[in-house]
Order: structure tokens, then sequence, then C-alpha cells
């Protein structure tokens, strides 16, 4: 069984399974992830968490700009696998070709369900009630490749995107280390996926996280939960910028866009099919803080 890998990985749903694999005795030859990005109004380079971990265990960090450029690089390593885990670039064909038994992909969706760069926001998005850690065979279409084994997982209804993302991980690195060695030595087949039951998702950018008032109340609920984090749910109250932290749905009706007061002092907002009640939200340059406070703090009347 060949335990020489290579790991493709950047962030904080990678790390994991890197740490999974060097607890678990694999010999990383080699870490590729994407380059150190400035970030805060320092603007130091922020390492990728993937490459926290490889440089506390000593493994070799490789972060190209340009895939293509480490072919050698790779090669010379010898390893005969690779396993990837929210890497954040496609892997051109010819790097997939160094490896003889192939690059092992760790996609947190129930394949062929929710392909592409956001499956875990596009499950609470979507409201499913299921989920799945999906291991399967890289190849140059975007996770079309051929499933080894899957964990499926219940999502609770108010599940945030954070708190589903570690569900995922702890469920992702124990199916990894159980179905690793039957990958490896070929024992464990892969199943073709169905395409024609394929859905996609988009790479989600800051605006996706403008509220829009005149949606159902379902939808914006869900988004406020999907995009927690990155990119944030944000709207303009008070004439104040704010993101929307935690929320209730009410069945209550009104004008979508228009806000009034609960009975227990909280902020609400109509929407399509009921109301929004905010519980907890934050103001551009603040900390969260109740939307009662926020009232208290920013409202004329």
């Amino acid at each position: 069984m060949p335990n020489k890998l290579i790991f493709f990985g950047t962030d904080d749903f990678s790390a994991p399974f890197l740490s999974a694999l060097i607890e678990n005795g694999y010999d990383v030859a080699c870490v590729v992830t994407k380059p150190d990005v400035a970030r805060g109004r320092s603007s130091e380079p922020v390492k990728p968490e993937v490459k926290e971990v490889a440089e506390q265990h000593g493994v070799l960090v490789l972060q190209p700009a340009n895939l293509s450029k480490i072919a050698d690089n790779l090669s010379s390593t010898g390893a005969e696998a690779g396993v990837l885990a929210s890497y954040g670039r496609i892997i051109p064909d010819h790097l997939l070709e160094l490896f003889p038994t192939g690059i092992i992909n760790v996609h947190p969706s129930d394949l062929p369900k929710h392909r592409g760069p956001s499956p875990i926001e596009q499950t609470i998005l979507d409201g499913d009630k299921q989920t799945a850690v999906s291991l399967m065979q890289l190849t140059a279409k975007m996770d079309a490749g051929p499933v080894y084994a899957k964990t499926k997982l219940n999502v609770p209804s108010k599940i945030s995107k954070q708190a589903l993302k570690q569900s995922l991980i702890k469920a992702g690195t124990s199916l990894m280390v159980d179905k690793l060695p039957a990958i490896l030595s070929g024992q464990l087949k892969p199943t073709h996926q169905d395409n024609s039951k394929a859905t996609y998702t988009k790479l989600i950018e800051k605006s996706d996280g403008q509220i829009v008032w005149s949606r159902s109340v379902q939808e914006i609920e869900r988004q406020v939960r999907a995009y927690k984090g990155w990119p944030g749910s944000f709207t303009e109250l008070f004439d104040v910028r704010i993101t929307i932290h935690e929320t209730n749905i009410s069945p209550k009706s009104g004008q979508p866009g228009e806000h009034f007061i609960s009975s227990n002092g909280l902020l609400s907002v109509y929407c399509a099919q009921g109301a929004l009640e905010l519980i907890s939200v934050q103001p551009a340059g603040k900390k969260p803080m109740s939307s009662a406070d926020f009232i208290r703090g920013y409202s004329a009347g």
C-alpha cells in the first residue's frame, strides 16, 4: 500500500484532513496550498491554515501561483497518490497523471448533488434535510469523478455554516482514515456518478450577502445561516449598514422591507411570507449586539 502522499488544500476545512493523515502515519511528502494573502488593515500576509499545520510537522510547502510550475517538484517526491480537500483550484491533467493511484478528493456534499465551490452554503440555502461527505477520484471535470465512499449526515433546521462544516469535518476525517487504506491498495473501487442528477454551486461573492427583503422569509433566514462569517448577510436600517448574525421567523405579514418592534423588544423586518426577527446584529465597525440594543443606540425615534 502506498503511504507517501501529496496533500492539496488551503482553508480551515482542509487543515483537519492534513492533520489526520499525519497523525495516522502517512508520509506527507509535500503540501500544495495557495499563496499567503494580505488581510486586514495591516495588509500583512496571512498563511493558509494548511501551511500552519505543515510547518508544525516539518512538511515541505509549495505555494505556486501557477500549478504547471511544480510538476517536477511533485514528481521528484515519488508520491504515488494525492489527497485533496478544499484546495480551491482545478488540478490540470498533466499533474493528475503524475500519480499512479490518482488523487482522492474529499467533497462535502452527497455527490452528484452540489458539485462546485460552495456545497456547504448551498446545502443550507436549499434547506436540505440531509447531506454527506464523499470521497471521490479526482478527474479533470469538476467534482465529476467516480465515488469511493460516502458518509451521510442529517442537517438540523437551525444549523449555521460553521457548525455544519465542523460536523462534515468530523465525519469526513473519520471516513478518510477508514477508507484510505483500501483505496490506496486498490481493494476499494469507485462507482461512477449519475451525471443526469448533478447540480452545481457557484463561487460566492461579497455582493451575494445583500439581503433582498422581497424574498421569502424562509429564504432569507437560510441565507443568514449559510453566509454567517463570510460574506455575511447585510442590509441598511436607520441609515446604518448592519450584518445580521442570528434570526427567528415570525408569521406576521406586512410590506417587505418595513420594520417593526416585536413584543419582546427585538427589531423585525417584513419579508415575503412572513417577517424576520433580528436577534443578533452588528453595525459596521462595531461589535455584535442584540437588535434591542441596536434600536436604543441607533433609532432616532
